[in-house]
């Protein structure tokens, strides 16, 4: 992308360290229902009264044990044998989400109201997790395009993510497959 005469690459590590910072305080520990009740504005979330940036309401979390292993492994590496039942649904339901994102389409969760965004990137609050699907302008002159991928946030502190450069014409045929694809 050229701005002014000058090249302009958009580091997927500066759009991930700003993803990072808004998912980390939109990840803030479950409020408790007294917050809740005093800042709810009619959504499906709440704002943080400290950042006024929106909050996930889901009270379910990973206990700080379960640690992503792997993003390219079956449910990120993660034992599912050693979580209770609840824990697994919330990994079962986040590794789900994160192929969906990497196949081009969108996630089953309500999408966040807000969204720090230059090119298309949504923020979902999950049940037990929240999930970006990260479509921000990338390139340089000779090639424009797309960093594109799931951005998985855990509301324990896990954070893992995959993003690829894709060439406008490489995004929109996912976006075309997406549209085409049978739902899951």
């Amino acid at each position: 992308m050229s701005f002014g005469g000058v090249a302009i690459r958009v580091s997927s590590r500066a759009l991930g360290a700003l993803l990072a910072a808004y998912l980390g305080t939109a990840c803030s520990p479950a409020p408790d229902r007294q917050s809740l009740s005093d800042t709810q504005e009619g959504g499906d979330y709440v704002e943080d009264p400290a950042t006024g940036l929106p909050m996930n309401l889901s009270k379910r979390r990973l206990p700080n044990s379960v640690r992503i292993v792997s993003d390219g492994t079956e449910y990120f590496g993660i034992e599912l044998a050693t979580l209770a039942k609840e824990q697994r649904s919330i990994v079962e339901s986040a590794w789900m989400n994160y192929e969906v994102i990497l196949s081009g389409g969108h996630p089953d969760c309500p999408q966040a109201p807000f969204a720090p965004s230059d090119g298309g990137t949504l923020i979902y609050f999950c049940d037990g997790y929240d999930i970006a699907r990260v479509h921000s302008m990338s390139g340089t002159e000779e090639a424009f395009g797309y960093e594109y991928g799931p951005s998985l946030d855990f509301l324990n502190g896990q954070h893992v993510e995959r993003l690829r450069f894709l060439t406008e014409a490489e995004m929109a045929k996912l976006d075309q497959a997406s549209i085409k694809a049978p739902a899951k």
